[in-house]
């Protein structure tokens, strides 16, 4: 299905993470939050390279645990060149100015995002929550 709330530029941006979140429902390992009960499937984090940002996961279900942003970052820039030249994650090229980040218009763009998973409709099936994540005091 389609995002009409996004642009196809802005739709390209987020195919990795919307990937990574299909993804880690089709192999069943969606994360609980053992204290707030929140399902988690990606827990992206933006990650800033120069003058671009990518978003990226941080969580990793194959180790099911989630990252801090110091960790996600750790754990994605080496693998983020790598990913932009096959042209699986696509950078924000940032040259927004603005002192309110929640009018960055990255933040705008994954709060539409967002809304756009939300309105799927999707349902996780139970048996695909297969991991217990520690709370989320860290993030």
């Amino acid at each position: 299905m389609a995002n009409s709330l996004l642009t196809p530029e802005q739709q390209q941006y987020f195919k990795f993470v919307n990937d990574w979140h299909y993804n880690t429902i089709k192999n069943n390992k969606v994360g609980r939050d053992k204290e707030s009960g929140e399902l988690v499937t990606v827990n992206a984090v933006g990650i800033q390279l120069g003058d671009k940002i990518y978003t990226v996961p941080g969580y990793l279900p194959d180790e099911g645990r989630r990252l801090t942003p110091r960790e996600a970052r750790a754990y994605w820039k080496d693998k983020i060149p790598q990913l932009e030249k096959e042209g699986k994650i696509v950078p924000y090229v940032d040259n927004w100015v603005g002192s309110d980040k929640s009018q960055h218009p990255l933040n705008i763009m994954t709060e539409l995002n967002h809304r756009f998973m939300d309105s799927e409709g999707q349902e996780i099936p139970e048996d695909a929550i297969t991991v217990e994540l520690e709370a989320n005091n860290e993030r």
